[in-house]
């Protein structure tokens, strides 16, 4: 009776298609993770498939909402910084994947990978629960500095997040001339 099948091949003209295809078929046979979603996406971005990681992810997930995409796009770091190291990558759970993604932002990536190596977890349980604690903030990390008096009616906040570092100026003397002296400083760099 199945002797003869109905089929209507479809080849794509182009290898980002390819992708596209390879892709959505997943998605609707297994359902990939975060991590494989990520790790399609570079490894067809480094090919030369797509121009960029943007185009990538804008391409391969177009269905996929603008939050989910931006969550992928966090993977893509975990991707780029453990690839290879991580035993079970499949079984990062969204929420661990991104407290990992901040870290590995904030320069640990190396702490993080020696941890992985040295312990060589043998299941899944056990390498998420490594992450845990590798990603587990400290309290006195969590803290913020104190804002600085720098004179009467300016202070200066500080706040370090992955690499990015964000001034803020606060008080009675943050006027236009002060962000006009500060740009001209800035430009002088």
């Amino acid at each position: 009776a199945f002797a003869t099948v109905r089929a209507l091949v479809r080849r794509p003209e182009t290898a980002a298609e390819a992708y596209v295809a390879m892709v959505e078929e997943n998605e609707i046979r297994v359902g990939l993770s975060q991590y494989e979603r990520a790790r399609v996406a570079l490894l067809a971005t480094e090919r030369g498939i797509f121009a960029s990681e943007k185009e990538a992810l804008l391409t391969l997930f177009a269905s996929a909402s603008r939050a989910k995409r931006s969550r992928i796009r966090a993977f893509v770091d975990i991707v780029r910084a453990l690839d290879g190291t991580l035993v079970f990558p499949t079984h990062l759970p969204e929420r661990l994947g991104l407290q990992l993604v901040e870290r590995l932002r904030t320069g640990e990536g190396q702490r993080i990978r020696g941890a992985l190596e040295a312990a060589a977890p043998s299941s899944p349980e056990a390498e998420m629960a490594l992450l845990a604690r590798l990603v587990a903030t400290p309290k006195a990390a969590a803290a913020r500095p104190e804002p600085i008096l720098l004179r009467d009616g300016l202070t200066l906040e500080q706040r370090l997040k992955g690499d990015a570092l964000t001034l803020r100026l606060k008080g009675a003397a943050v006027t236009p001339e002060l962000a006009a002296r500060l740009r001209a400083l800035l430009d002088g760099l």
